[in-house]
This record gives C-alpha cells, structure tokens and sequence, in this order.
C-alpha cells in the first residue's frame, strides 16, 4: 500500500475566520495519484481512524467528490451536517449525476463547485451550489462577475 499523508486546510469566511477545512489525501510516492482512490482514503481514515471531529474540529470538512463516487453513493457514508460534497472542475456533468445531487441536497448535504468556469450549460449545477469556489488567478472579472449573478 503506498505511503500517503492527510492535510487539511483551512477555509476561511470573510473576516478570516475559518469556516471550514478541506481534507485532502496524497501520495508521498512520485506515482501517479488516482483522486478516487485518494477520496475513499479520506473517507477511511478521518473517519474510522482519527475521526472526523479530531481532523476539523467540529467544523465542516470539504471532500473532492469526482462524478463516479458521487453515482455510487459514497457520501451516503459521511454525515451531512458535517461533509460538504465539493464536485471537482474536470468532471463530465450529466443527468444521472444531477439527479444525485438533487437527492443529496434533500439529505441536507451542501454541495461545493470547484475552481468553477461558467458555461452555459452548467446553469443546473449551478442552481443546485451552495458555494462556488472560483480560481482567480484563472478567471477574469467579468468572468467572476457573471458568476456571482448567476
């Protein structure tokens, strides 16, 4: 089993307070990380290992979910009130898994866009975002403006 370390970092809300902290899972090896392996090891170890509330500290704890994990219903694993599902940039958004994100906003689970690009037809994924996160050294400002419209 490769070595790997659990990191997490901090979100912070508008006074800089941290709101939030972002598990995330990588290999200390130079091969290639396979983020669904990498989810499914947050999942075990922050959970079954260190325990969730000792990791963030009884604040929500975001996890990149790509489009397979979410169609398999691994959230369903993780308390709603305290995991935010943050959908990654490059995954393929498609009906199935709109629809299992409208199942989870009924569970109460907040669902996280990451380093999001507007396009047209993500208006749906859009609706369904508690929070957009947006790169802005990827994004120019009638780019982000258009999205905090939307």
């Amino acid at each position: 089993m490769p070595q790997a370390v659990l990191a997490r970092q901090p979100i912070l809300d508008r006074k800089k307070k941290t709101f939030a902290y972002e598990l995330l899972f990588r290999s200390i090896e130079t091969k290639k990380w396979d983020g669904e392996k990498a989810t499914a090891e947050v999942i075990t170890n922050s959970i079954e290992s260190i325990g969730l509330n000792n990791i963030t500290g009884n604040k929500p704890a975001f996890i990149n979910f790509t489009a397979k994990l979410i169609k398999d219903g691994i959230p369903d694993l993780l308390p709603s009130k305290k995991v935010y599902l943050e959908i990654l940039e490059n995954q393929k958004i498609d009906q199935i898994l709109l629809e299992k994100l409208r199942e989870y906003k009924k569970l109460k689970y907040k669902i996280i866009l990451d380093d999001f690009i507007f396009k047209k037809d993500l208006i749906e994924l859009v609706e369904l975002a508690d929070i957009i996160k947006i790169d802005f050294l990827t994004t120019k400002n009638n780019e982000r403006k258009q999205i905090k419209k939307k």
